[in-house]
């Protein structure tokens, strides 16, 4: 990863009670959620450790809880799908014990909740995009109402815009597509319950034959009602078989006017109202077909079928739209949907009211006839405007959804909240969600409690977890705590994350981490991708009591992956870029970025440009890589404005690099304020001002920066914009060096040496040289090299120069020319010419002047003199001139192109002199013979005598050469200047001189 986007090490993960909350907050449908969840969620990478086992947990201690909802068929509903009981099951009491406190009746003098992470909600439409086409079980509850939990909760998830990590951020919408709901089954021993899974579909192109709704009458009582009829015909401990209920027999004879006439709800719900009140049509089939369903028994459907053919040859329409609805599901008759969906039409258009509602859902669903919204709203908004709750809520969401009707959401609000108040428990929800978020009504938190209060007091698991977070967030933990245990025992995904987080951070609770895991798992097992993400999140990072398991971190991330949860799309493409928990794919991690980016996530788009940057699975585009930077950039992420910046760096725009480094200090990037500072300090892209450097590296400290902290050891160390200040200087360069920063540690070690501690030196060195750093490993190699604080040792000098030569892949060349001099001189190890050459040749190849020179020595020190001049005019060319590399091979070259020997055709004497002359007159000792060779022979120069006894006595005097001095000596022989070289010679002889 480039620098912008690996915040391995620095990054925080925790993150708070209100950004949980605002990445929950899933109950709105597919709302989009804001959240700010800044730089804590998937930035750090620790080590793999064994899976902790947090299976063997004892279970939750729930509050018993002795009412299962059942619907009128006997159904109960765990969250969302319904699941038939089998024939042999005990039915339980229909009671639950209210929660404790005034809540209800004092809710208007509650306080306001804590405020929370800040969030929008899209389109209501987008609640209703897969409510009204989930898949439902084939075995379909009778009562209308029970059903439409299905449509209702459909797993709809939040679609969270991350501010990423340290790191690249952008927050679009998206949305996630939701794939799976739920259910449970009750265990024979003791009526606890297990989950399971069924997957659900939003499909509308086809006819859904294996969806079918409920297609039964509205019932006429309240499901509650309908469950308690059921307990006064029912043995009061357990229903074995259908036989236990002898007084359902009695309800098949005719009622008489009088009693019919004379019923009323509190006369049905009576014990001794059995013969009397219930005989009638209506509730008579749905008791028979409530018991068929659920004992899931052949010989109860085909008996309930007989009975509503006898009714309905007395010519009670009411009983042929049962015998319709057999046809549909194929209860106690062949399935027929064509037959049955044909014979509610007919009695639809008698206008029998009890057929409209499902005769609405064969249009919807395109049972027995094509799909068709308009007639599916028509016959809904007929059986609304009789009162109908369901066919109200109905109304609404196909206005909410735009289906059979213009999308309008005022008008789905209006008839959510005349099905909210006609009793309707999912509409009463749906209205809270209306006034908590403000959505075409004034935000009214007291009007919302009181909404999700009806509707939780109805059993319905999203209200209950609704109502629970309401109560937490006004502190009033002990009866929000209990509601959020209902919820989660129904197996509720946002009661279970709210008691994970209040578990997890011990809010309202004691703190218990086991507790925490549990609950993040029973919603993750639910294919929850918020859960699935935090979870392994938590196994990433080795936190809440779990040891650090990629592998097991990298299942979760990739579940919730792939439901299109865009942090889990990005962390696990980064886990496959760092080759955690799988083998590094940088392909596969690609692939997970472009999905991430997709639904607008900032740092994923950030990692695409470092791959087009680093040109990583493709082409290299410097130009691209900069444009998927501003992407995030412009939407306020420091951390592509500290990425765009570093590329507009190296690319040499300084002023606008500064701008961007601006940008991401004053968001607060310390990284960006230590550039920040750097740049002022260098006065690259803005004017000089160590003051101003000084001050933006000392913000970036603060924030524990360890370059800006190393920074600000060496102002102090050497009084730059500040007062010298040692103590100063190893304090900063103490707290770079703690947090593993290896030029910091070098300067520190440096520091103590030249403070005569040498052991702290060689602890700091060593520390850096454990990282592979190569200036510690090279600092180890000088001190053995020359002894100081450690015995002398050229074979231990040899080994840390050797290891910093391995570094970085190719390797540093520093410490490649010492092992190649080591070589050469046989300092400790066996001198190898060859092996000298190899490693200087090595080190040439980054066109080091040093190593390329020192190529060229051996080459003519080994008689090769055609290769030695290429490698000496290569450093005269190319090294900066007047250096003393570039004077040693520019003074070789000249002697090649003077004297001709492996020059060829390149030999150029009058060049070769005036080059001498220079390095002569510039005061370059070796010269000095050769210049004064060339005046004594007249080599390209006039001859004279007196320069070359000059320049021959120069290099004698200074060059300590004694090849002058015979040469001195011949010329006085041969009576050459013979007074001057007598005079000179004298001098040597006096000892004037001393050589």
């Amino acid at each position: 990863m480039c620098p912008v986007l690996k915040p391995l090490s620095a990054m925080s993960r925790k993150y708070s009670l209100a950004e949980h909350e605002a990445t929950l907050y899933a109950s709105f449908g597919q709302g989009t959620i804001c959240a700010n969840t800044n730089d804590c969620h998937g930035a750090r990478y620790l080590e793999a450790g064994p899976k902790p086992d947090v299976d063997c947990y004892p279970h939750l201690a729930f509050p018993k809880i002795e009412l299962i909802h059942y619907t009128l068929s006997g159904t109960c509903f765990l969250n969302k799908a319904p699941i038939a009981f089998s024939r042999r099951r005990r039915f339980m009491s229909c009671k639950q014990s209210r929660p404790s406190g005034d809540y209800k009746r004092n809710s208007d003098q509650r306080q306001r909740p804590k405020p929370r992470a800040s969030y929008t909600v899209s389109s209501i439409s987008s609640l209703f995009n897969s409510v009204a086409k989930a898949q439902t079980p084939r075995l379909q509850p009778v009562s209308v109402e029970s059903t439409e939990a299905q449509r209702v909760d459909s797993s709809i998830q939040p679609i969270v815009k991350a501010q990423a990590i340290d790191n690249i951020a952008i927050e679009t919408p998206a949305s996630i597509e939701p794939t799976s709901s739920t259910a449970s089954s009750i265990t024979n021993e003791n009526n606890t319950f297990s989950s399971m899974s069924s997957n659900r579909s939003s499909t509308v192109t086809s006819q859904r034959k294996d969806s079918l709704p409920p297609y039964m009458p509205p019932p006429i009582y309240s499901q509650d009602d309908y469950v308690a009829i059921i307990s006064v015909v029912t043995p009061s401990n357990s229903i074995s078989s259908r036989r236990h209920i002898p007084q359902l027999s009695t309800l098949l004879m005719p009622p008489t006017i009088s009693e019919v006439e004379s019923a009323d709800t509190e006369d049905i719900l009576s014990p001794t109202a059995g013969s009397r009140a219930h005989r009638n049509t209506a509730v008579v089939l749905e008791l028979m077909f409530a018991q068929a369903q659920l004992f899931d028994d052949d010989e109860d459907y085909a008996e309930a079928y007989q009975t509503a053919r006898q009714f309905a040859a007395e010519e009670d329409l009411v009983a042929a739209v049962w015998i319709a609805q057999c046809h549909i599901h194929g209860w106690g008759v062949p399935e027929d949907e064509r037959r049955g969906f044909e014979n509610l039409l007919q009695l639809a258009r008698q206008g029998v009211p009890e057929a409209w509602y499902p005769l609405a859902c064969c249009y919807y669903d395109g049972v027995g006839t094509p799909i068709d919204f308009v007639e599916a709203f028509a016959w809904f908004m007929k059986s609304a405007e009789e009162g109908k709750s369901l066919a109200q809520y109905r109304v609404a969401t196909l206005y909410a959804m735009g289906e059979g009707v213009a999308q309008d959401e005022g008008i789905a609000f209006e008839w959510f909240r005349k099905s909210a108040d006609n009793n309707n428990k999912y509409a009463q929800y749906i209205v809270g969600l209306y006034y908590e978020k403000g959505k075409f009504v004034p935000e009214d938190y007291v009007k919302a409690k009181e909404y999700f209060i009806k509707s939780a007091e109805q059993d319905f698991p999203d209200a209950q977890a609704a109502l629970g977070c309401c109560l937490v967030e006004e502190y009033n933990y002990i009866d929000g705590l209990i509601w959020l245990q209902r919820a989660a025992q129904k197996e509720n995904v946002r009661a279970h994350l709210k008691l994970a987080i209040m578990y997890e951070q011990g809010d309202g609770v004691e703190r218990n981490n086991n507790l925490a895991v549990l609950h993040y798992k029973a919603a993750a097992n639910r294919d929850d991708p918020t859960a699935q993400y935090l979870l392994g999140l938590n196994y990433h990072l080795g936190e809440l009591g779990l040891r650090p398991n990629p592998q097991e971190a990298l299942t979760f991330l990739r579940k919730s992956a792939e439901q299109g949860f865009a942090l889990a799309q990005r962390l696990v493409g980064m886990m496959y870029d760092a080759g955690t928990g799988a083998i590094r794919d940088h392909a596969a991690a690609l692939q997970w970025f472009r999905k991430a980016a997709a639904q607008g996530d900032g740092r994923a788009i950030g990692m695409i440009g470092s791959y087009y940057e680093r040109g990583i699975c493709v082409r290299r585009d410097l130009k691209k890589a900069l444009e998927y930077y501003m992407i995030a950039a412009r939407d306020g992420s420091a951390s592509a404005e500290y990425a765009a910046a570093q590329l507009l760096h190296r690319a040499g725009r300084y002023e606008e690099a500064y701008a961007w480094y601006s940008r991401a200090a004053n968001h607060g990037r310390p990284s960006g304020k230590f550039m920040v500072g750097y740049m002022l300090s260098t006065g690259t892209g803005v004017n000089q001002d160590q003051k101003m450097a000084l001050e933006w590296h000392t913000k970036a400290a603060e924030q524990g920066n360890p370059a800006a902290q190393n920074s600000l050891g060496v102002y102090y160390l050497k009084g730059i914009g500040a007062s010298q200040d040692l103590g100063r200087a190893r304090g900063y360069f103490a707290k770079a060096a703690s947090q593993f920063f290896p030029e910091a540690q070098n300067n520190l070690g440096a520091l103590c040496a030249s403070l005569g501690d040498y052991n702290q030196a060689i602890f700091w060195y060593s520390k850096a040289a454990e990282q592979g750093d190569v200036g510690g490993l090279k600092s180890l190699g000088e001190m053995y090299e020359s002894g100081t604080g450690v015995p002398q040792s050229y074979e231990a000098a040899f080994i840390f120069f050797e290891k910093a030569a391995q570094c970085d892949g190719f390797g540093d060349v520093e410490s490649i020319i010492k092992l190649a001099n080591y070589y050469e001189e046989g300092l400790g190890v066996d001198q190898n010419i060859d092996m000298a050459l190899a490693h200087y040749l090595k080190a040439a190849k980054s066109s080091d002047a040093v190593a390329t020179f020192s190529v060229g020595r051996i080459y003519h020190t080994q008689g090769q003199y055609d290769k030695a001049f290429g490698y000496f005019r290569r450093v005269h060319e190319t090294s900066l001139e007047g250096g003393e590399v570039w004077r040693a091979a520019t003074f070789m070259y000249a002697r090649y192109l003077l004297y001709g020997p492996g020059a060829g055709e390149d030999a150029d004497p009058e060049l070769g002199a005036r080059l001498l002359l220079r390095l002569a007159d510039e005061g370059y000792v070796e010269a000095y013979y050769w210049v004064a060779n060339c005046y004594e022979t007249g080599t390209i120069v006039e001859r004279d005598l007196t320069k070359a006894v000059h320049w021959y006595t120069r290099s004698a005097e200074e060059a300590k050469d004694s090849d002058a001095r015979a040469r001195l000596n011949r010329m006085s022989l041969a009576g050459d200047n013979e007074g001057e070289c007598q005079q000179k010679l004298a001098s040597f002889s006096t000892g004037e001189k001393s050589y």
